[in-house]
């Protein structure tokens, strides 16, 4: 009996996130250092798929589909072990059906393209992107990429949860109603985050994130924004990044500056003197 193994990466919520002119809802993903594992073992003892933790429904949906589209039997017992927090925003579930669809793909020596993996997600939930390297846009509520837009720069987020949890379905499932003129700006914005990925601008990305972030008050309102921003201006960070359906806010930093450290330090000196608890995350460049 062996068991075969994969992974995905969070998303720290969304650096951009909003809707385009032709009526299609998009993300743009900020994938972090943190990670779903699935391990997918099948032997002769083994009756029917089991998942665990039993409450990963989801995981279990799309793998029964997977293996039945490519005819293989509906068998097998699927682990997953994850330090991603749930209902937080932070792709927790996208990552967990990708691991184990792939953990799944490696046990019967399957070429997994994106179009299958996106094509068996879809079914299930609205999915964050997270199955690319790099920073996406794509349209979640479609489960279709939208453009491919580099490798994420070297950030440090120093981040609050506001508590709660946000179910995906449940929200995804809201008429969020753009005007006109937002949906122009959507599209201001996405241009934005290209030429700043491109250029390495760091302010410019944290920039577009903030006005993202802000844009999202008025839909799921973070008490904590105003505060968070203060302390990014105060620190001179690049800006505040949201998980626009989900609890966290995090304030965006520069891992390659000069200042880095002793901004993050201040950053969490300064939550702490607020009574909040900060939890650092990097993201998946580092220096």
């Amino acid at each position: 009996m062996s068991s075969f193994s994969a992974s995905c990466h969070a998303s720290f919520g969304e650096l951009l996130q909003g809707m385009l002119p032709d009526g299609s809802h998009f993300l743009v993903t900020l994938p972090i250092d943190l990670h779903s594992h699935a391990s997918f073992t099948v032997s002769s003892g083994i009756a029917g798929l089991s998942v665990w933790p039993e409450s990963s429904w989801k995981v279990l949906s799309g793998v029964t589909a997977l293996l039945r589209r490519y005819g293989l039997p509906v068998q097998g017992q699927l682990r997953l072990q994850s330090d991603i927090p749930r209902g937080k925003g932070l792709a927790s579930s996208t990552a967990d059906l990708v691991a184990s669809c792939r953990a799944v793909a490696r046990h019967y020596d399957l070429s997994l393209d994106l179009e299958v993996l996106e094509a068996t997600l879809r079914d299930i939930e609205p999915s964050d992107g997270v199955m690319y390297e790099g920073v996406v846009a794509y349209r979640h509520r479609q489960g279709r990429l939208l453009e491919e837009l580099g490798p994420v720069p070297a950030l440090t987020l120093v981040a609050v949860d506001e508590g709660g949890e946000i179910e995906t379905l449940a929200h995804n499932a809201r008429s969020l109603d753009y005007s006109e003129s937002e949906r122009d700006e959507y599209v201001e914005l996405l241009a934005q985050v290209r030429h700043a990925l491109q250029g390495g601008d760091v302010a410019g990305l944290g920039a577009v994130a903030t006005r993202s972030a802000l844009l999202n008050q008025r839909l799921l309102p973070k008490r904590w924004f105003d505060a968070m921003r203060s302390i990014a201006r105060e620190i001179g960070a690049a800006g505040v990044v949201a998980a626009h359906s989900g609890t966290f806010l995090g304030i965006m930093i520069d891992a390659a500056g000069a200042r880095h450290e002793s901004q993050v330090q201040r950053a969490i000196a300064l939550l702490e003197e607020m009574n909040l608890t900060p939890m650092v995350f990097r993201s998946l460049s580092r220096p």
